[in-house]
C-alpha cells in the first residue's frame, strides 16, 4: 500500500492474515472526526514506513497506529503474533492512540517480538502519554524516536537504545 490518501476514514489499514505487507508513503488525516483510524501492525515482516497520521481519533483497534498482540499457535482466522516487523520514519501528529500489544487478553497473549520502531515523530501536545501500552513490550526494540516535550515514556515504559527518544521542545 503506497502512496494513497486515507482522508476522515473510520476504519484502519489493517495487515491481517497475511506476511511481508508494505505501507508507506500513505497520508491518513482525520481532521478529529469521530473513529478515524491509521495502521494496524498484525502478522510477520511488516514494514510501516515514510507515513502520516495526522488527527485520528479511533479507539482501541481503529488507533492512528496499533501493534497488536497475537494467539499463541494461533488458527487460521485469529490473531498472528507481530515478529520481525519495522515501524520507521512515520509522523504521527496529534492523534488520541498509539497502541502497543492491543488486544492483549488470555487468548492475545503472544507478545510482539524482533520489531523496532526507529526514526519516528510522535506528537501530541494534549497527551502525557503518547503510547498506551497493554502488556510487555520487551520484544520491541526503540531507535532515535522524537516525541512530544510533554511525553512520560521516557521515564517509565518506552527504552530507547539510541541512550533516550528525543523530546521536541517547542514554545
Amino acid at each position: 500500500y503506497r502512496n494513497n490518501t486515507f482522508y476522515e476514514c473510520q476504519g484502519t489499514l489493517t495487515m491481517r492474515h497475511g506476511n511481508e505487507t508494505l505501507v508507506e508513503n500513505n497520508y491518513f488525516i482525520g481532521n478529529r472526526i469521530p473513529n478515524t483510524g491509521g495502521i494496524r501492525v498484525i502478522n510477520e515482516t511488516q514494514t510501516v514506513r515514510n507515513n502520516h497520521l495526522q488527527g485520528l481519533t479511533g479507539t482501541r483497534f481503529r488507533g492512528a497506529l496499533v501493534v497488536m498482540n497475537g494467539v499463541p499457535n494461533s488458527p487460521i482466522n485469529r490473531y498472528f503474533q507481530v515478529k520481525d516487523s519495522d515501524i520507521s520514519k512515520n509522523i504521527v501528529i496529534d492523534c488520541d492512540h498509539v497502541q502497543l500489544c492491543a488486544g492483549s487478553d488470555t487468548e492475545r497473549s503472544a507478545t510482539p517480538i524482533n520489531t523496532t520502531m526507529t526514526s519516528n515523530i510522535i506528537y501530541n501536545e494534549g497527551k502525557n502519554d503518547v503510547f498506551t501500552v497493554y502488556d510487555d513490550i520487551s520484544g520491541i526494540t526503540f531507535n532515535s524516536n522524537i516525541l512530544s516535550k510533554n511525553s512520560k515514556e521516557n521515564e517509565t515504559k518506552i527504552h530507547d537504545v539510541s541512550t533516550k527518544s528525543i523530546i521536541l521542545r517547542y514554545r
